[in-house]
């Protein structure tokens, strides 16, 4: 079997969760025989492939292009998608110019210019809704991450006999590196809370350092910072943390498992795969409410509300006077949660859609 990967332009350089489900995916399917490419390029002709796999639907016009462009393939979406009104409406609603642009037509109370800002909210909207559709529709099949994103799915667009459920993964194979090195290097303290993530409005670090700060715990940040949002980093420089902009995944678990606890407020996860890493090497773990992280982590973890700083200083408080039994919630990964897992479902579906 032949199958060809298809994902956003800047995948690595900006790398992201869709990024390693993508790599690791096609790691745990080659291990099963699958041979697989990986493109970026919306004009590239899938030809000699049995099938397309698209991971990411959010760059949604390349997306379009790209199944236009290979119209009669059979094309499986890992849509690695949630709901972004909150969020649109939270945050990037202070931040976009688009959004900026519409407050200020608003605010001019003409009717032609009423008008204008009625057609320039229809464009960037309406427009994202219809070929996301389109996208969804052109699927033989799409792959949920979770049964919480299935249900989205089956009750917003109607794809009931469309969704398979997915799960996300983690690598059980790699080892731990040697902790006193990473500490001596990165002059790392004792104790720390870790928070692994893409720096980004998203994943909400500003809220964390603002807690962190009033609490007085040490934090440590890995992640590179969003390239289209880099004057987000500067908001948290005011703030005492360390950056580590990288590490591999040796350096990585070794981290989360000499951390005080790992927490990511984000604004949503699916369920944020640093989160599982996290767990499975024993951190204690607090993660965002939004999402579908209590159906992956259950009553295993502590949870936040990413516009409720209280929430969170009250989720960190609650950890330190009586963590959390962690060993069953690694026990619950290791069953389910695993790129292997994740592989052989994933297979499965190919050979649905290939019958």
């Amino acid at each position: 079997m032949r199958v060809l990967f298809y994902t956003r332009k800047d995948y690595l350089i900006n790398s992201g969760g869709d990024t390693i489900q993508l790599l690791k995916t096609k790691e745990y399917l080659e291990r099963l025989n699958v041979k697989i490419d990986i493109v970026n390029d919306e004009y590239y002709s899938s030809n000699k492939y049995d099938l397309i796999h698209i991971f990411n639907c959010l760059p949604i016009y390349h997306v379009e292009r790209f199944i236009k462009r290979n119209a009669g393939k059979k094309v499986i979406i890992s849509p690695i998608y949630w709901d972004l009104t909150e969020y649109k409406e939270k945050v990037l609603s202070k931040v976009s110019v688009r959004r900026r642009v519409l407050n200020y037509i608003e605010d001019k109370k003409n009717i032609f210019l009423q008008k204008l800002k009625n057609n320039v909210y229809k464009f960037f909207n309406n427009d994202f809704e219809e070929k996301f559709r389109f996208c969804l529709n052109s699927a033989n099949i799409i792959l949920p991450n979770s049964q919480t994103e299935k249900n989205f799915f089956d009750e917003k667009y109607g794809l009931n006999k469309k969704t398979f459920v997915v799960p996300n993964g983690i690598d059980v194979n790699i080892k731990p590196a040697n902790y006193e090195n990473l500490k001596i290097k990165y002059k790392l303290p004792d104790k720390f809370v870790l928070s692994v993530g893409r720096i980004e409005y998203r994943k909400n670090q500003l809220m964390l350092l603002q807690c962190t700060q009033k609490l007085k715990l040490n934090v440590i940040l890995v992640g590179s910072i969003n390239h289209k949002e880099k004057k987000y980093y500067q908001k948290l420089k005011g703030y005492n943390f360390i950056h580590i902009p990288y590490l591999n995944q040796n350096e990585l678990f070794s981290l989360y498992n000499k951390s005080m606890m790992h927490v990511l407020p984000s604004w949503f996860e699916t369920p944020g795969l640093a989160t599982l890493e996290a767990a499975y090497n024993g951190a204690q773990i607090i993660t965002t409410d939004r999402g579908c992280t209590k159906e992956y982590f259950d009553d295993f973890a502590f949870y936040c509300s990413p516009d409720n700083i209280s929430s969170l200083e009250m989720a960190i408080n609650e950890l330190l006077e009586q963590p959390k039994d962690i060993a069953k919630l690694k026990e619950k990964i290791i069953n389910n949660y695993t790129w292997e897992v994740a592989a052989k479902k994933t297979l499965e579906a190919y050979n649905i859609v290939l019958k």
